[in-house]
């Protein structure tokens, strides 16, 4: 099968990677449907924290991969590898441009430039390890990747949860130590069209204070309140994401409280938005195949953008055709 044409649109958080989408969707009216990026929309009820597209955009335009997941379930590089692929093949089969955005920088470079192919767990060895974790703690979970890939264990921190469970998971399902897999690398599926925005960063910092205190308006210490009330915290990997762990205590007894000081917590949610953007845009920068393109994108440079969209379509008939033939 032919490398399957996409566009995709990244960047650093509050960069303007949604204005550029919705131009897009207004020049080319029913050209595109959307693929998230972002690892964090995947979650039910983290809304306004992670920008998630309005009821109102989600209804106007098709999005794949949003509310796919409880704030207590993992999504690995590989659950996306494979919901993104058959995400992708239904927007090709119509006919349609798949628009691949959001700012997970190892989404985009999976996308871009393929990755290391590693093994995936089924969901029988996921529950089984999930129950190693109930019964015997972290702890637990940690000594037995000692024992089976020692020098895995070795670079983990032993309170890393989600690489604990996910090395544990490689290990199980393949009998091999997770070494093995580092230099088994596939190449791309897809032929991208891949546009990374930028800003200057003082311009940036300044949208991210913005966008902080429109969240916070907009009731987002509601919605932690609200996810907490059902039993979620930090001790779910969603709620570690910057915009939700700021509103959490541990006390000594190792539970987490809600946090009253509103004015720190908007505080820390700018800092730490801010350093990571930074390391947003290093990541960005070490992918080759992506364009940069300053923001705010002037007219000129659209022009020349919707012109590449136009040959992309050309692309999306081409591999109709050839999936087609057989």
């Amino acid at each position: 099968m032919p490398r399957r044409p996409a566009l995709v649109i990244t960047g650093p958080t509050a960069v303007g990677k949604s204005q550029l989408v919705e131009s897009l969707l207004a020049h080319f009216p029913d050209a595109f449907e959307i693929v998230n990026a972002d690892a964090l929309q995947v979650y039910r009820g983290l809304d306004i924290g992670t920008a998630k597209p309005s009821k109102a955009q989600l209804l106007a335009n098709k999005h794949h991969l949003i509310d796919i997941r409880d704030p207590n379930q993992s999504y690995s590089l590989g659950d996306f590898q494979n919901d993104a692929l058959v995400a992708v093949d239904q927007i090709l089969s119509q006919g349609k441009i798949p628009l691949l955005s959001g700012g997970t920088a190892f989404y985009i470079k999976y996308v871009i430039s393929g990755y290391l192919e590693t093994p995936q767990a089924s969901q029988e060895l996921k529950n089984y390890v999930e129950s190693a974790l109930k019964a015997g703690g972290l702890d637990a979970l940690y000594v037995l990747l000692q024992e089976l890939d020692p020098a895995r264990a070795a670079q983990l921190h032993s309170h890393d949860k989600q690489r604990i469970m996910r090395s544990l998971e490689i290990t199980l399902a393949s009998g091999k130590k997770n070494a093995e897999f580092i230099r088994v690398k596939t190449d791309s599926l897809y032929d991208c069209l891949c546009f990374c925005l930028t800003r200057e960063r003082s311009d940036l910092i300044t949208r991210i204070a913005q966008r902080t205190v429109e969240m916070f308006e907009a009731g987002l210490g509601q919605e932690v309140e609200s996810l907490f009330r059902q039993g979620y915290s930090p001790s779910n990997s969603a709620l570690k994401a910057i915009g939700y762990q700021e509103f959490f205590v541990q006390s000594t007894d190792q539970k987490y409280h809600l946090r009253l000081d509103l004015h720190e917590i908007k505080k820390q949610v700018q800092i730490h938005t801010a350093q990571y953007a930074k390391r947003q845009m290093t990541f960005f920068r070490s992918i080759e195949s992506l364009q940069f393109i300053q923001a705010p994108v002037r007219e000129q440079y659209l022009a020349e953008l919707w012109q590449s969209i136009n040959m992309l379509r050309e692309k999306v008939k081409k591999w109709q055709d050839c999936v087609n033939a057989g």
